[in-house]
């Protein structure tokens, strides 16, 4: 073996393993957002005999409405079928300053499926890579950091919306909007299609799906395999 062989092959393993520290989380927490950016999801919360019911909105004209703007989301509906429905009563449904906050929530959710995809596929990647190199083993102890990285923020995160969920909306809010453009009045369309209760729970259930994705990786990291025999020495840990 060359002098200088080993070296760079730690430096690539380092690499690949902070690669994917860095890429799972991402891809974890963002992977929840395909079952709950649906109609189907909100119709479930609409059927709850606990969910306030809208002043404004029939049950079947709160749906069909709801059912429009969560399809834009996911690219079934322009902007333009989204800015020109109208109430059964005939009125146009949303303000422009709802339609364009619909808009920018738009870019935000797709920026969150792009970093999922490119995450996702950086991360298996990744954990092929350390594979060749250095068998199951440095794969498994990556995976076991990761799952330990992603459960601290999600805590982290269901525990702060659990202790006062008003600031940690506006801080969430704050993060990705400016000029306090998600702010709207309680008659407007979509704080009667979609009340704060939608979205303390759509936090905690998020936190579930991600700690059982979680489980999953924790548990695909224990798969028993011997550990390969290294070249040279042991890559770092």
């Amino acid at each position: 073996m060359k002098p200088g062989t080993m070296t760079h092959q730690a430096v690539l393993v380092t690499l690949l393993r902070w690669l994917l520290w860095i890429c799972l989380p991402i891809a974890l927490l963002a992977l929840p957002l395909y079952p709950l950016v649906t109609p189907g999801y909100v119709r479930w919360h609409y059927q709850q005999a606990s969910f306030p019911p809208s002043d404004r909105f029939a049950y079947a004209e709160r749906n069909r409405l709801s059912d429009t703007i969560v399809n834009y989301l996911r690219g079934k509906a322009s902007r333009e079928q989204m800015a020109t429905m109208r109430t059964d009563g005939g009125d146009v449904a949303m303000r422009a300053e709802e339609v364009q906050h619909i808009a920018d929530v738009k870019v935000i959710t797709d920026g969150f499926y792009m970093a999922q995809l490119i995450a996702s596929v950086i991360a298996i990647l990744a954990a092929v890579g350390l594979g060749i190199m250095g068998g199951w083993y440095p794969v498994s102890r990556s995976l076991r950091i990761g799952v330990v990285v992603t459960g601290a923020v999600i805590l982290l995160a269901v525990a702060a919306s659990f202790i006062n969920f008003d600031v940690f909306f506006d801080r969430f809010h704050r993060l990705f909007f400016t000029n306090e453009s998600w702010l709207f009045y309680y008659e407007d369309t979509l704080i009667q299609l979609y009340p704060e209760p939608l979205w303390s729970s759509a936090v905690w259930q998020m936190g579930l799906m991600i700690l059982l994705e979680l489980g999953i990786v924790f548990g695909i990291s224990w798969i028993p395999a011997h550990k390969n025999k290294q070249i040279g020495s042991k890559i770092p840990g």
